[in-house]
């Protein structure tokens, strides 16, 4: 499979920093061989060596996703241009405002203290803090299920202790999902 797509040097050089030309420059991959193989996305080359060719970048092709074209325009480093890239511009503006838009759509909140909230309970990868908050609730969600398989257990129902035991456990688990619930609503715009 693949697809050959050809291009003159001169139009490579045009913008310099991008992933192209610097593979023709004097020590780039393209000044020892004539071609080389790129295993991306094909109709996204094809708008990329266009692009190239035709002096400008398309900002939203409508038969390629933005986020493929957003991951290609990354790779091939057409951000990087040290040259102005006619469309580059409108396209970065026209992904972010439609990532503020999905956002916003989450529920996302601007103020400092609603967005630090927001990232401790949505995003566990932002800090140390909202991965140990996800593993609390990860533990929870299991303790949960743990206590309703156990209250199936003749032995457990017929004890209690038992039974006393794991209602606590079910009521701290209820607390702790309900508080998280109503901090939820209080940080999120969407409501």
């Amino acid at each position: 499979g693949g697809q050959d797509l050809q291009a003159y040097e001169s139009h490579l050089l045009r913008y310099p920093g991008t992933l192209l030309s610097d593979m023709i420059s004097p020590d780039g991959e393209l000044s020892h061989k004539s071609t080389v193989f790129l295993d991306r996305h094909p109709l996204c080359g094809v708008e990329i060596v266009n692009c190239y060719r035709d002096g400008f970048l398309p900002e939203k092709p409508r038969h390629i996703d933005p986020e493929v074209w957003q991951s290609e325009l990354l790779h091939f480093r057409m951000h990087k241009s040290r040259v102005p890239i006619p469309g580059l511009q409108n396209f970065i503006r026209l992904y972010q405002s439609d990532d503020d838009h999905i956002q916003e759509k989450k529920g996302k909140p601007t103020g400092k203290v609603g967005l630090f909230i927001w990232k401790l309970l949505e995003e566990p990868s932002s800090s140390k803090g909202a991965r140990v908050v996800s593993i609390i609730s990860l533990s929870f969600v299991l303790g949960f299920v743990v206590v309703v398989l156990a209250e199936t257990l003749p032995e457990v129902t017929a004890d209690p202790e038992s039974v006393r035991i794991l209602d606590v456990i079910d009521l701290v688990i209820v607390a702790y999902f309900s508080l998280e619930f109503l901090v939820r609503i209080g940080v999120s715009t969407n409501k």
